[in-house]
């Protein structure tokens, strides 16, 4: 199984450098792609894997100290199992 596509995420940053600093939250849009396999242990018992990359962009923070200033790169690998009961 694959699968791929686009994906969204509440995204919080923040930075506090000698009482000058910032806070922001926003909502990352960016793109997923991920693979997964299932297999039947019986005829009723199935267990899976998944993994999924995603990749949400950079963005450059401007702070009033110039040398606070920061470029934050959003990448996430994720890893699910699963356990399923046909009845």
């Amino acid at each position: 199984m694959a699968s791929g596509g686009v994906a969204f995420a509440g995204i919080e940053t923040s930075q506090d450098v000698g009482g000058s600093g910032f806070a922001k939250t926003r909502t990352g849009t960016g793109w997923t792609i991920g693979a997964g396999v299932d297999y039947a242990l019986s005829s009723n018992i199935v267990v899976g894997a998944q993994y999924r990359y995603y990749d949400f962009g950079k963005e450059h923070f401007d702070v009033p100290d110039d040398f606070s200033d920061r470029d934050q790169d959003l990448k996430l690998h994720t890893l699910g199992v699963s356990f399923s009961y046909k009845f």
